[in-house]
């Protein structure tokens, strides 16, 4: 594997084709989840709050660090492990993929002493700080060349993981860690791109299938509260329950709570790519570049972060799912814009006059912090056990 090294935290110009390919890849993927009764959710139309100018919206401080140790990982083609506790300095990473195209997601360890990222060709397991302990090729997984690994979950005992490319087009996999790969539980499902796990009963809930893959029966179930293509992104409370939302590009966006003893839902808000924060509040997007939050049952709803003054859906460009630490109190929210460029949508010309960036949020503190033109889908915190120190990677 290959080194990189960036100073900074800005972009480079070769960054201008990495991020037309994610586009690309992002779009071709999307067109590839209190209550006692099941009822058909309607959202209704919900006025938007005025947004006063770019930038926070909450009466947060920026920093050039932020006070509390951690370290952001990022992971498009190369896997970077940035200290955002310190100052700029270098962003250090390892190239991950070959063909630039591959977006694997990032499993963090329970306890944060690692992490595993998947690559074309293998799944590679690395420690808190970055260093490549174990690289198991995805042939010890039985699965064939054209596969690929696209998203990772994990608890202390298993790692779920989502494949692509196979003979059955998606599928879902189990790896007990203690095991030899060969042994994981595969099951073909539909739509497995967004996933998320309730570890202690080893069920995977898939929003775009509109159902679950139950690890205990090894087997899809679909479920009562949803059909296919309802719904795109799923998170899990096990205090709070299941949260189902759909695309900012969705004709219909919509966030809704499932109780999964019932399959009943409640109707939260309007927005997309909901995920649980704390203290019962909801964090979601708005539009490709604003960042919300409400409380469960929809009251309070507030503007967090916008990139720009307008509020922008377009074909040209996306936001991410906030990304929350282990303790939900640290969040990582990314955003990407062509519009209003002036050039061909998707061209090189047009991601680099793009919107774009990845805004760092500490709840506790009440910091943020800001880097600019950095646009990076999968995203995850590592915090171990306060420290957070920066180290050259290996290949």
């Amino acid at each position: 594997m290959q080194i990189i090294e960036e100073a900074g935290y800005g972009m480079r110009s070769e960054d201008t084709s990495t991020i037309v390919a994610i586009v690309l890849a992002f779009c071709g993927v999307y067109w590839y989840f209190g209550m006692t009764k099941t009822v058909t959710v309607t959202a209704p139309v919900i006025a938007a709050a005025p947004v006063a100018k770019g930038g926070m919206q909450l009466p947060f401080e920026e920093v050039a660090r932020l006070s509390r140790p951690a370290i952001l990982l990022a992971n498009y083609e190369r896997l970077e492990h940035m200290d955002v506790s310190r100052d700029a300095g270098l962003t250090k990473g390892i190239k991950l993929s070959q063909s630039g195209n591959r977006n694997a997601g990032i499993a963090v360890k329970p306890d944060d002493s690692g992490f595993y990222v998947g690559t074309e060709t293998a799944l590679l397991q690395f420690d808190s700080q970055a260093e490549l302990i174990k690289r198991i090729p995805l042939t010890e997984f039985n699965l064939g060349g054209a596969e690929f690994i696209w998203g990772a979950t994990m608890s202390d005992t298993r790692i779920w993981l989502t494949s692509i490319g196979g003979p059955t087009g998606l599928a879902i996999i189990e790896w007990q860690l203690d095991k030899p790969p060969a042994t994981r539980l595969v099951v073909p499902v539909t739509h497995a791109v967004h996933i998320a796990v309730v570890r202690e009963t080893r069920k995977v809930y898939i929003p775009f299938a509109g159902g679950l893959v139950d690890f205990e029966k090894a087997k899809f179930e679909q479920a009562s509260w949803g059909k296919t293509g309802e719904y795109y992104f799923a998170d899990f409370d096990s205090a709070r329950g299941l949260l189902l939302s759909t695309l900012p590009q969705s004709m219909t966006r919509k966030i809704v709570r499932v109780n999964l003893l019932t399959g009943g839902q409640q109707f939260v808000t309007e927005g997309s790519y909901a995920v649980w924060g704390p203290d019962d509040w909801v964090f979601f997007c708005v539009g490709d570049t604003e960042l919300w939050r409400c409380k469960s049952d929809g009251s309070k709803r507030e503007v967090v972060f916008t990139a720009t003054e307008d509020k922008i859906v377009s074909a040209a460009g996306f936001a991410v799912a906030p990304r929350f630490d282990r303790s939900r109190s640290r969040l990582a929210y990314s955003y990407y814009s062509t519009a209003g460029s002036g050039e061909p949508v998707y061209s090189a010309a047009a991601a680099a006059k793009a919107v774009s960036g990845i805004v760092l949020i500490d709840l506790e503190t009440q910091e943020y912090r800001l880097l600019h033109d950095k646009f990076r889908i999968n995203l995850a915190w590592l915090v171990n056990d306060g420290q957070a120190t920066s180290r050259p990677l290996s290949p």
